[in-house]
């Protein structure tokens, strides 16, 4: 069970910074991809001029592969932009826009202490969020079976806290 709540201001700027910061990776990988599906064909027809050898190759054969390498490079990469920018961005941006948060009621199906690392850990029945990490204090006081409630973003499920 769960219930829709509007984002608070910390929420939101959380949220926020994310999509900034993943915009910034977003537009870095398209760049790159960019540059090599632009750069690609070129060097596909270089190396075809030095492989041919003293045979001579029409200009107009380099062209059309250089451009048909193109074409294909461009719809390559603009696949992968699309695909990439749903994945991922798309759910921050309804975040941004929607500005509502989740508030899902679940239960402690396991507790563990980590010991390497020195942290408590509920495990939970949600379907969205399999685990947390919770306080010493909140590990003592939660029994096997109780009820705690987690609060993610509602499109990115980006996690925000428990209580």
């Amino acid at each position: 069970m769960h219930d829709v709540k509007p984002l608070n201001i910390d929420e939101l700027e959380f949220i926020n910074r994310r999509y900034q910061h993943e915009s910034k990776l977003y537009m870095k990988a398209m760049n790159v991809l960019l540059i090599l599906g632009t750069i690609s064909p070129l060097v596909f027809c270089i190396i075809l001029i030095f492989m041919n050898g003293d045979a001579d190759m029409p200009l107009s054969t380099l062209y059309h592969v250089f451009f048909v390498g193109l074409l294909f490079m461009m719809l390559f990469v603009g696949l992968i932009a699309i695909v990439s920018y749903r994945v991922k961005l798309l759910d921050y941006h309804k975040d941004k826009t929607h500005k509502q948060k989740v508030v899902e009621f679940t239960n402690v199906k396991q507790k563990k202490y980590m010991k390497l690392n020195d942290t408590y850990h509920f495990y939970l029945a949600s379907p969205t969020k399999y685990t947390i990490e919770v306080s010493p204090t909140d590990f003592g006081k939660w029994q096997l079976g109780d009820e705690i409630s987690i609060e993610y973003a509602q499109y990115s499920k980006e996690y925000f806290g428990y209580y």
